[in-house]
């Protein structure tokens, strides 16, 4: 047992030196350090183009995300980021935006790069053309 008490603080180990490379959770990590917070705001952009952490004018002074993970009433939900304001402000990351796979799965995306998009290039294909051999 004592192995895998070694091996479980490793791998938990192993995660929080992920998490401290990511963009994003640098970025929620330093907000509590932020003395005026109602100078900055959080706005994600589909167009991954733009930089998606950009700083502006506030429009809440707080910010937290919540995940729902289970929904009592049996209902199926979507996959929803939803970023709340203090001030009852809340803005829904939808799945669609470059910043919802690094946010939704900080641990597969640890640099923050962006994910699926409305606008992503599709890579080419290159196929084979097949022919069957059919001996008599």
């Amino acid at each position: 047992m004592q192995s895998s008490t070694k091996t479980s603080l490793l791998t938990l180990q192993k995660i929080i030196d992920i998490l401290h490379i990511n963009p994003y959770c640098r970025f929620f990590r330093n907000l509590k350090g932020v003395s005026d917070l109602d100078k900055y705001k959080i706005l994600t952009r589909s167009d991954v183009e733009l930089d998606q952490r950009l700083y502006n004018s506030p429009s809440v002074s707080q910010v937290a995300a919540m995940w729902v993970d289970d929904e009592p009433s049996g209902e199926r939900r979507s996959r929803d980021i939803v970023v709340y304001g203090h001030a009852g402000f809340s803005h829904k990351v939808e799945y669609y935006f470059g910043c919802y796979d690094p946010l939704q799965y900080p641990l597969l995306f640890p640099h923050g790069e962006s994910g699926w998009h409305r606008g992503i290039q599709r890579v080419g294909k290159k196929t084979k053309e097949l022919t069957a051999l059919v001996k008599a």
